[in-house]
Order: C-alpha cells, then sequence, then structure tokens
C-alpha cells in the first residue's frame, strides 16, 4: 500500500489536523485509521491564524504550517491532559456543531492521542470518524459541556448572559450563553467547548451584560445553572437566590452579591453614585425601644441599591400593634388582649391548647379591615384555633419607605407576644403560623430571628419594593420558620410594570398561581404601584390592586375548598401551560393556601416552586384535566373544537382544545382547568365550529376522547362512531 492503511498494524489512529485542499492543506482529510479523529473540523485550527500573524516570517517553514504542526502539539499534550482531549463519534463536523451527538454513547468516547488505544477493544469499529474541539492556546484541552441557565429578575430585557470560569491559577474564560430578548423564568441552553475544566474550576459565575442603554437599574440573575457533561451525560445543578453570582457547587454561595451589568465607570454610574450619597448622608444610626431591643439603618437595611433611603423604624407607642383575637366563642367580635396587659389575654377566650394563626395586613391597610376577620371566620368553621389579626395601622399608613421598616417593630412585638405566652402558659413556638401580606409577610424576617422554632410562616405576594434581591435577615426567607409557604400574585417588576410582589422563591414551597404576575379577572392599573392594596374603601380594593389582592383571597377560599388549588410542580410556567408538567408525581401535589403544610415532610428540594390555573372569580378554584382528542370525518376544516365533561361531581361548560386547521385522523392533545371536580366522568361531549361561513356542510366528529385526571393520573377512554355538523354536540361514551 501506498499510504498509512488500518491493515498496518493491530491499530491504527490518525489526527486529522489540516485536511483541507492543497495548498492550503498539508495532511489527509480522508480516514485512514481505525479510529480518525478530526479536531476542530480537521481542516483549520483555532488559534493559528493569530499565532501566523506573531510569527516572523522567517520562522514560518511552510504555509498552513500551524494548522499543520498542531497534530503532535494535540497528541504531546494529550499525555498530560488525557480527559481534555474526549472525542465524540458522528457522521460529521456539521452534526457534531449542531450537539447532535452529545453526549457520548453508553460505551463511551475515545481519547484523541496517547491513550486512544484504550477504547479500541471497546469500541470495535474501524474508519470511525471522532471530533471534538479544541482550546485555542496550549495545552489545547477543553470540555465539551450543555449549560443552561434558567433566568430571574427582570421580566423582559434586551443584552447577554454569559458564564465565566475561574482556574485555580488564576486564569478566566467567559463564555456566551445567549443574546437577544432575556425573559424571566425563560431556560437558555447551549452546547459549549470550555477551556477550563469545570471539574477543578475555582469558581463559576453568572454575568450579563445590557444590550442598549438604560435609565433604570436593572438586575438579573441566574436562578439555576445546569452543567450536563459531555463524557457521560451527568448533571451538576448550581442554586442560588435571587440576583447572585454563582460559585462552585461546593463551595459556598455569594448570597445577596448583586449581578450588575459590566460596564466602565460613566455618566450613569456618576450620577447614581451621587444620589446615592446624598440619600445616606444620615445612614448608620440606631434606636433601642425597651421590650423590643435595637434598630439600625446601616448596611444592609439601607445604603445599598434596593434599599437607598435610610429610616429607623417608629416607636411601639407610635406604631400602636394591637393583637384581636377571634376563637369559636366569639367569631362575630374580636377581643383587643396585649403582651404588655397579660391580665387582658387571662380574661379573654385565649386557650392555650390550641394553635394560634396570626394574619397581618400590609401598607396603608388596617387589622380592622374585613377581609382578616373573614379568613379567621372561615377557619373558625373548619377548626379550633385561636386567630389573631395584628393591626399596625398606624405604622402602615406613611411613606412607603418608613412603613417598609416599621415592619420591624411589628415582628419584634409578636416575638415579645410569644415570649409572654411562654413564660405564662409554656407556649411552644411550633403551635405558631404566622400569615401576613404584601408588608406584613416581611414582618416574619425579625419575628424568625427572635423566636427560633416557628411552625409555620405564610407569605401572601411579599412587597417587593425594598425587599427583592435582598439578604434573608431583612426580608421573608425560608429559614423563618420549621415550614415556609408563598403565594405569588403580582410579582412583575416594579418598574416598569408596576408589579408590587415579589418573584423570586422564598419559601419552601413557593406557588405562582396564573404564572404569577396577571390574574384572571384583573386589569392592571397604575395606582396599583401607589396604593398598596388592601383597604382603602371597599369599593376601589379591587380597582386599584386586584392582582396583589388576589393572594389572601385565593387562601381564604382555600380553607373552604382545599383540592381546588393543587400546585404542581414545574420548571416554569410556559412548561406547565404546555402540560409538560401533568398529572401530579407519585407523592401528589400540594394545595396552594391553608393545606400546603400537609406536605412539609415529602419538600426534597431547597426551592420548590409550584404553578397552577384559578378562576376569574370567587370561589377561585380549579381542577385540572388533560384532553386529547381524535378527529374523524372526510373533510379538512378551518375551525376550532370543545369538548365538555360529565361526572358524578358534576358537568362542566365547554372548553377550547384546538384552533385551526381540522384534520381527520389528527390528534389534539390540550390540558384544561375546569371549575369542579367532576370526580368519575361517565361521558364527554363534543363540539366543532367553522371559523367561517361553510356553505359545503361539512361534518366532523371525534373518534376518541382521553382524559387523564391531573389529581390522581387517572385515565378515562371515550368512544365515538359519528360525525356531526357544526354547532351539533356529539356525545362519546366509556370505551
Amino acid at each position: 500500500m501506498v499510504r498509512l492503511d488500518p491493515s498496518d498494524a493491530g491499530f491504527v489512529d490518525v489526527i486529522h489536523s489540516n485536511g483541507a485542499r492543497f495548498p492550503l492543506g498539508f495532511g489527509m482529510f480522508n480516514a485512514t485509521g481505525d479510529m480518525d479523529f478530526y479536531p476542530n473540523g480537521g481542516k483549520f485550527m483555532v488559534g493559528c491564524n493569530e499565532r501566523e500573524q506573531d510569527q516572523k516570517q522567517e520562522e514560518i517553514r511552510l504555509v498552513g504550517n500551524c494548522h499543520h504542526s498542531r497534530s503532535h502539539e494535540y497528541y504531546k499534550y494529550s499525555i498530560l491532559y488525557p480527559s481534555g482531549f474526549l472525542a465524540y463519534p458522528c457522521k460529521s463536523y456539521k452534526s457534531f456543531q449542531a450537539g447532535n451527538c452529545f453526549p457520548c454513547p453508553t460505551e463511551g468516547c475515545p481519547v484523541m492521542g496517547h491513550y486512544a488505544d484504550q477504547s479500541h477493544d471497546k469500541l470495535k469499529k474501524s474508519n470511525q470518524s471522532y471530533y471534538l474541539n479544541t482550546g485555542s492556546k496550549e495545552p489545547f484541552t477543553s470540555w465539551r459541556y450543555n449549560i443552561s441557565v434558567k433566568l430571574n429578575g427582570m421580566k423582559n430585557v434586551k443584552g447577554e448572559i454569559n458564564i465565566v470560569f475561574h482556574s485555580k491559577n488564576g486564569d478566566m474564560k467567559e463564555y456566551p450563553i445567549m443574546r437577544g430578548s432575556l425573559k424571566q423564568e425563560q431556560i437558555y441552553s447551549k452546547l459549549t467547548d470550555v477551556e477550563i475544566n469545570p471539574e477543578n474550576a475555582s469558581r463559576i459565575e453568572f454575568v450579563w451584560h445590557k444590550q442598549f442603554f438604560t435609565f433604570f437599574w436593572l438586575q438579573l440573575g441566574a436562578e439555576k445553572i445546569n452543567l450536563t457533561r459531555g463524557q457521560d451525560g451527568r448533571k451538576t445543578s448550581l442554586c442560588g437566590h435571587g440576583t447572585v453570582k454563582y460559585e462552585r457547587f461546593q463551595v459556598k454561595l455569594l448570597e445577596g452579591e448583586t449581578v450588575r451589568t459590566r460596564k466602565k465607570i460613566s455618566f450613569m454610574l456618576a450620577f447614581w453614585t451621587i444620589l446615592l450619597s446624598l440619600l445616606l448622608a444620615v445612614r448608620g444610626r440606631e434606636v433601642c425601644y425597651d421590650r423590643l431591643g435595637c434598630f439600625t439603618d446601616d448596611i444592609p437595611w439601607s445604603g445599598t441599591v434596593e434599599r437607598p433611603i435610610a429610616r429607623l423604624p417608629w416607636s411601639p407607642q407610635e406604631i400602636n400593634t394591637r393583637f384581636l383575637l377571634y376563637t369559636k366563642k366569639n367569631q362575630d367580635n374580636f377581643q383587643e388582649i396585649s403582651a404588655i396587659h397579660p391580665e387582658t389575654i387571662e380574661q379573654s377566650n385565649f386557650n392555650a391548647s390550641k394553635k394560634i394563626r396570626f394574619i397581618t395586613h400590609g401598607f396603608i391597610d388596617q387589622g380592622e379591615e374585613r377581609w382578616l376577620s373573614d379568613m379567621c371566620k372561615r377557619m373558625l368553621q373548619v377548626e379550633d384555633v385561636n386567630c389573631i389579626c395584628i393591626d399596625w395601622v398606624k405604622g402602615s399608613r406613611c411613606a412607603y419607605t418608613q412603613a417598609a421598616n416599621n415592619i420591624r417593630v411589628v415582628g419584634s412585638e409578636v416575638a415579645y407576644f410569644l415570649n409572654i405566652l411562654k413564660e405564662k402558659y409554656g407556649y411552644p413556638p411550633s403551635m405558631v403560623h404566622f400569615i401576613g401580606h404584601s408588608l406584613g409577610a416581611h414582618a416574619a424576617a425579625e419575628l424568625g430571628s427572635k423566636i427560633k422554632g416557628i411552625g409555620r410562616i405564610s407569605g401572601l405576594d411579599p412587597a417587593q419594593p425594598y425587599f427583592q434581591g435582598t439578604p434573608p435577615e431583612i426580608r421573608l426567607d425560608k429559614k423563618d420558620a420549621e415550614f415556609v409557604d408563598v403565594i405569588h400574585t403580582d410579582s412583575a417588576p416594579t418598574i416598569p410594570n408596576l408589579g408590587f410582589g415579589m418573584s423570586q422563591a422564598i419559601g419552601h414551597l413557593d406557588f405562582y398561581p396564573n404564572g404569577g404576575e396577571h390574574m384572571p379577572g384583573c386589569k392592571k392599573n397604575a395606582l396599583s404601584q401607589i396604593v398598596d392594596i388592601d383597604g382603602i374603601w371597599e369599593g376601589t380594593r379591587d380597582f386599584v390592586a386586584c392582582n396583589h389582592l388576589r393572594s389572601y383571597k385565593y387562601y381564604s377560599d382555600s380553607i373552604v375548598f382545599p383540592d381546588g388549588f393543587l400546585g404542581y410542580p414545574c420548571a416554569a410556567y410556559n412548561l406547565f401551560e404546555t402540560g409538560s408538567c401533568f398529572p401530579c408525581p407519585t407523592g401528589g401535589c400540594p394545595p396552594m393556601g391553608h393545606y400546603a403544610d400537609q406536605f412539609k415532610d415529602k419538600i426534597t428540594s431547597e426551592f420548590t416552586k409550584l404553578y397552577l390555573n384559578t378562576g376569574d372569580a370567587r370561589n377561585f378554584t380549579r381542577w385540572r384535566y388533560k384532553s386529547s382528542v381524535t378527529l374523524s370525518g372526510k373533510s379538512s376544516i378551518l375551525g376550532y373544537i370543545n369538548i365538555a365533561l360529565y361526572g358524578s361531581g358534576g358537568n362542566t361548560k365547554q372548553y377550547e382544545i384546538f384552533r385551526g386547521r381540522l384534520r381527520p385522523g389528527e390528534i389534539h392533545t390540550k390540558p384544561i382547568d375546569v371549575e369542579l371536580k367532576v370526580r368519575t366522568i361517565t361521558k364527554v361531549k363534543f363540539l366543532w365550529n367553522n371559523m367561517f361561513i361553510n356553505p359545503t356542510l361539512p361534518r366532523l366528529g371525534a373518534s376518541k376522547i382521553m382524559i387523564q385526571d391531573g389529581e390522581t393520573g387517572n385515565v378515562f377512554h371515550f368512544c365515538g362512531s359519528e360525525t356531526v355538523r357544526e354547532d351539533v354536540l356529539q356525545t362519546l361514551t366509556p370505551c
């Protein structure tokens, strides 16, 4: 034979680094061995153009010298760094670049270079082509990973997200993942050849850049980064809170460190620096109150981008926190009790053997608003508890920045109240359930820091301004109680979308009904940013803050309709909407609201996000089913199809399954959220309509309909043999 061939030895491996056509290439491109490796596609090597420009003319012996000589350089470094030259079996370099050959097959991937023969007996193939990408500089190693990033922070911003790898010797390499419109809760993935081995990296960071100049100080973060290793498909997850930098999974995360756009000092930065210095001129003060302790306005309570204006909380006398008790014996009229005057507790209907459920309001509101007493009444319908409404109206009807600090005193007052109960009755904190709406939810931060072992805290759309992206000691956090559940209903960014609730997951279970931003039946309004929500007067409360109010309305309805608010664990709302997170997992789905703590012992992850859809009016309950409709007939029609469910629990209204071109034999699948629990489904009614007037009077039907119950996973099958004209019901029965 004239050339190298697999028959020339027991094992022949070949590295092609300059296989372009002569005179650009001096190496062969055709496969000539048992294993043929094509780094960077096998024709032109990365980094060579820069190198040849830097070389002196007399040092260049041949055109293409760099590309051609890379083969022996790769081999040399493969001796020391075998894992950095992993090669993937693939039909072509184009297919390899597209990610079609990722990860390695079950039998593994060979290593290009010195250790290629270790895979020969395992693979047992000849004329097999393998592809990889290399680094541009010595030692030329690279490791292929699929990197996916789930974002949180701003709802929608134009920019670029990158992942930065730091080596232990101080080197750093930044890799772009996505450029364009960046959306909150979206997951972005990219196949990346990393020149710093993630297994040995000292730190991995998330960073982003703005695409356009803006006057807003935007925030963006990575809620989760998944690294899927090409070698074996193993996935490593890096998790964090809010807009933070990420370090290696084994290293402590940098909590509360804001990830900003990387920009040189500009006029805008100077402007903000001057503004903040003026606002923080009085930072660093402290005030102490008898019974409650001391409070500071130093960092992190002020002096940060999230909390630029320094405020100390008002005195307990000014805020005048009141405790209004409802029990089975006095469901219609509260009894005011006080820890400062313990005799009021003794003279009341308070029962130290019963659980306490505290309920408190937010900005502008008061403890005597009807929604608080109504919630107590609903609780007392189903259980015997001490329901205590906390009123701090004198501390809530002021500037928002002041009210956001006054809640620290409110939380301390609750802690003092519980200390008195423990002293007088031996009352344990594990029997305490604190429910807070809006600003009231963040009173739990102070409560949790002063009383350890609180049984449960429920945050009802915790307030966003002055709390989103702040450290846990300032806001509600899952560390504040044994179990923390949160309902998010108005979590769009305050700027520019006028949302008033937090979007970041801060509890053990975080529920995002309808995606957590826009509630059905609500129309967003500019006044929602100005007036927090609860109160004002009854006729305008929904008008000014509908989304924000829905959190406590959902909770209240969940007390008497426990199974109508099931939350489905899912990575994002768009996946939930397509039915990807259906049905409930083996352990079931936790109910949003009053009975969420039934799942306390089933929590398996650090943060669990749950999604559900609700109705647009009370009682807001919905039950989720998945429908699959197989069409029958002879004509292709432009129209839409509806179905209604009939069962032992009642009959539903018609729900649209598909709109568009209706073709016989096609199957249309869609999850539906119905207004009642159908229980055992006995029949399904099918209806279709033209989208335009059709003089041919076509007929269409459903030959099969499958319905799956989201809660139980039970599947019901129904069959039909007829076709009907438009707007005529077809009944399908079990089959």
